[in-house]
């Protein structure tokens, strides 16, 4: 059996890697928005590269924008993919959850998007 290379745009998700059910632009742009990196908060220091948006679960591996991202700086983000150890260690002795931390961010977003009627 001849194998052939995967095509470079799937048209059905617009050229996007991950169908809509895991995307959300507009909680992205506004996870962005926030002016202090999650962990830059808990140990009160001065972030000084732009926020980012971290995903706590891939979406390779199943993650969805809501639900499993939390606001980031550079040096954070680096420290997480680059030495996840000293990362972990960091999230110990802050007393932080990933999951409960990504789940808070969904939470005050719709607060402050979907308010009941």
């Amino acid at each position: 059996m001849k194998r052939s290379r995967m095509k470079q745009r799937n048209a059905k998700r617009k050229g996007r890697m991950f169908g809509a059910e895991c995307r959300d632009d507009k909680f992205t742009a506004w996870m962005r928005e926030r002016w202090l990196c999650a962990i830059c908060a808990a140990t009160w220091e001065d972030q000084t590269t732009p926020t980012e948006v971290e995903h706590w679960v891939p979406k390779s591996k199943g993650g969805r924008d809501r639900g499993d991202t939390f606001p980031t700086c550079a040096k954070h983000r680096e420290m997480r993919h680059g030495s996840p150890l000293k990362f972990a260690a960091l999230m110990r002795k802050l007393h932080l959850s990933g999951k409960r931390l990504c789940a808070w961010y969904e939470l005050e977003y719709a607060k402050e998007f979907e308010r009941c009627p």
